[in-house]
């Protein structure tokens, strides 16, 4: 920590309270409330920019970090130097998974949660969207047949089944055995390692031989302490890394990736065929069939129909482009990061999938997501 280094030194904190800082270098929980409680102030900013959270992360101080961080601390807080470290990165770099952990926590907002809330809101979408379209059809002059029903109905449960299936499985976690190879790999004469000079960006290695061809390098994680393979990805806010990740959606409460991107696609998919069905339902019975033309004067609910209307045209502006992109995605081997962000892949490397990888795609193993209180999820 060479940025740091020359700050960690006790001389240059003569500005802050010399109490606080020795309590939280010794981690002397007692002595830190004390200093808190008398006073003392929790965004302080030593040389460098330091705080005291800053300080905790360095001398390693689990227990004052929970201490700071239930106090409110700021583990974004950034120093002054040249680096430009939070916490976050600090814990980071040296690599403290345990202090990463309760840097990372939200306290509003708690796991399981986070898992829930979205699926909730989604369904909630879902019935207020079917009740209005049952509303719809109860009024003079709305037929829709049996088969329609009976489709839109289909439809809905699939797009249920599919927001299930998409929370509850494992979207396919990389373990360490599965990639312990990359470690000879990385020894072999033929690999090229690229050491960063910022210490918050993760060392990388290419194979010379296929530097060429290659998508994107094999890059180090730190929080799995793995070497991640082309198209692996880490998800902050699962703590894992997954293969093919797609994205981490709060809507399903889950990363989607590897084993339960067929699943997400299938609820976006089923879902927005359901709602353009109602639709152009509606719009062809309000508008376009003539028997509307004998109906009544103009009542007050004639305006649910058109409110209706807007709102789903509005609704499916969004979703069904989505849904083409994740079919796409599915058939021509790509993802929303090396489709949209910063590792993006040229156009010539984007290919539709052959017979194995289609298999691994639409036919994987499925495992259940499992709660774990040491590590938010786990397979």
């Amino acid at each position: 920590m060479s940025c740091l280094g020359e700050a960690s030194d006790s001389e240059t904190f003569t500005d802050a309270p010399e109490e606080l800082k020795e309590a939280i270098k010794r981690g002397d929980i007692e002595t830190v409330i004390d200093a808190l409680d008398g006073g003392a102030n929790l965004q302080h900013c030593y040389a460098n920019g330091i705080t005291p959270l800053h300080l905790a992360v360095l001398h390693e101080q689990l227990d004052v970090v929970k201490l700071l961080m239930q106090r409110s601390a700021d583990p974004l807080a950034r120093t002054t130097d040249e680096c430009k470290l939070s916490p976050i990165d600090l814990a980071h770099v040296q690599n403290q998974q345990d202090i990463l952990d309760s840097l990372c926590a939200e306290k509003p907002l708690m796991p399981i949660q986070r898992r829930f809330a979205g699926p909730c809101c989604l369904v909630i979408l879902i019935a207020f969207n079917s009740l209005v379209f049952m509303c719809i059809y109860r009024q003079p002059g709305f037929e829709a047949s049996w088969n329609c029903k009976l489709a839109i109905l289909i439809l809905v449960s699939l797009c249920l089944v599919g927001l299930v299936l998409s929370n509850s499985l494992d979207p396919g976690e990389v373990t360490k055995e599965e990639v312990h190879y990359l470690k000879d790999w990385r020894k072999r004469p033929d690999a090229e390692v690229k050491i960063p000079r910022d210490p918050t960006e993760d060392e990388t290695f290419f194979l010379l031989g296929d530097s060429d061809d290659a998508e994107e390098p094999f890059r180090w994680c730190r929080s799995c302490e793995l070497w991640r393979p082309p198209g692996v990805s880490h998800c902050a806010e699962c703590r894992r890394c997954f293969w093919r990740m797609d994205h981490h959606c709060w809507m399903i409460g889950n990363c989607v990736a590897m084993q339960n991107h067929r699943f997400f696609t299938l609820m976006v998919l089923s879902g927005c065929i359901a709602w353009a069905t109602a639709l152009v339902k509606t719009v062809w019975d309000a508008f376009v069939e003539e028997s509307r033309k004998s109906m009544p004067e103009y009542q007050l609910t004639d305006v649910v129909p058109v409110l209706f209307a807007v709102w789903s045209l509005l609704g499916l502006s969004f979703l069904v482009p989505f849904s083409i992109f994740h079919v796409s995605a599915l058939i021509c081997n790509i993802t929303s990061k090396n489709a949209c962000g910063h590792r993006r892949l040229s156009w010539q490397k984007r290919r539709i999938n052959d017979l194995s990888e289609s298999g691994e795609i639409f036919c994987g193993p499925m495992s259940l997501l499992v709660y774990s209180k040491q590590r938010g999820r786990q397979g």
